[in-house]
C-alpha cells in the first residue's frame, strides 16, 4: 500500500495537496520508512517555499516536527536536528526574539527546544547552554524547563571546571 501511495505522489505531482502529502508522511512514519519520510517532508518544503502556496507553511512545520520527532526518538540526532533546523530558517536568524513583529510559531519554538535537546543529548554541554537560554528568556511553552536545564547545566560545567564562556550572561557571585 505504501508503494502504491508513492507511485501515485511521484506521478501525480500536479494533483498533491499539503495535506495529502501529510497523510502520506504518516504512512510512512507509521511503518518505520524513513527515507520516504524525508523525500516527502522535502517535497512540502519546497511546495511550501513557492508563493502560491506560503499559507501551507504550517502544515509542512508540522510534517517537519514529525519526521524529526520521530528520528529523534530513534536516536538519530544528526539527522533530526537537520530536519529541525529545517523549520527555523526565520527563527534561527532571530535568536529567539521577534522581529518586525513576525512572532515564532509553536512548531519553530518546539524546533528550537529540540535543537537544544539533540545538543544536550550528544553532551555538548557548552553548546547547549546559550541555545536554552534564549528559549528560557522567550516567551515560548518551553521557557519553564529550559531555565531548568540552564541550571542543571551550568552546574555540570562547574563541576567539570569546564567555563560557560559561550554563555551570554555567566552568574556572578552573590547568586
Amino acid at each position: 500500500a505504501m508503494e502504491l501511495l508513492m507511485r501515485a505522489h511521484d506521478s501525480y505531482p500536479e494533483q498533491r495537496t499539503a495535506e495529502g502529502v501529510e497523510g502520506t508522511l504518516r504512512a510512512a512514519l507509521t511503518l518505520g520508512r524513513s527515507a520516504q519520510a524525508r523525500a516527502l517532508v522535502m517535497d512540502l518544503q519546497a511546495r511550501t517555499a513557492t508563493k502560491e502556496h506560503a499559507a501551507e507553511r504550517p502544515i509542512f512545520e508540522q510534517a517537519a516536527v514529525e519526521y524529526a520527532d520521530f528520528l529523534y526518538d530513534r536516536g538519530d540526532y544528526a539527522a533530526a536536528d537537520e530536519t529541525y533546523a529545517l523549520i527555523l530558517p526565520a527563527a534561527a536568524a532571530l535568536e529567539g526574539e521577534e522581529s518586525d513583529g513576525v512572532k515564532e510559531t509553536t512548531a519553530q519554538q518546539w524546533s528550537a527546544y529540540q535543537r537544544a535537546n539533540v545538543a544536550y543529548a550528544q553532551g555538548k554541554l557548552v553548546e547547549t547552554l546559550p541555545m536554552y537560554e534564549r528559549i528560557a528568556a522567550a516567551n515560548s511553552p518551553y521557557s519553564a524547563d529550559a531555565k531548568a536545564r540552564v541550571d542543571v547545566i551550568r552546574l555540570e560545567l562547574r563541576r567539570r571546571g569546564t567555563p560557560a564562556s559561550r554563555s551570554r550572561r555567566p552568574p556572578r557571585g552573590g547568586g
